[in-house]
């Protein structure tokens, strides 16, 4: 090891995560309308982020702009993990870390090699959220 963080995802061994609305709603002592709600933010936030990580990969290496993917990452993070998404998470944290550390390649990587795996879950948690709605 060089020292420097491991961050590169292996998709060789991580499937596609898959929202698990039980365990979801566990983790927020059994409250399904709260988790309806946080779904509701997620799906209204999650353009936000995507674009704001991508205006900062785009801007250039520098402490400022780090820090700036740095919160957003961890924004993003504290939102998917409401549902559980552990390996999303994790990936999410390796972006966050990786801008921290003031290694914009490294976290853009990581994001790039993630972002259609967080799109999915993204997209089931709506799916998930809307299904309610509508009963």
């Amino acid at each position: 090891m060089n020292g420097e963080p491991d961050l590169a995802p292996d998709p060789a061994n991580a499937g596609p995560e898959v929202f698990d609305p039980t365990e979801a709603i566990a983790r927020l002592a059994g409250d399904e309308e709260l988790l309806r709600d946080v779904a509701g933010v997620l799906a209204e936030e999650w353009p936000r982020h995507c674009e704001l990580l991508d205006q900062g990969f785009a801007a250039g290496d520098t402490p400022e702009v780090a820090a700036e993917v740095a919160r957003v990452a961890h924004s993003l993070k504290g939102v998917v993990g409401q549902f559980s998404g552990a390996a999303l998470t994790a990936a999410i944290t390796q972006v966050e870390r990786a801008a921290r550390a003031g290694d914009l390649a490294a976290a853009e990587a990581v994001w790039r090699a993630g972002i259609q795996a967080i799109e999915s879950f993204v997209g089931a948690v709506a799916r998930w959220a809307a299904a309610g709605e509508a009963g």
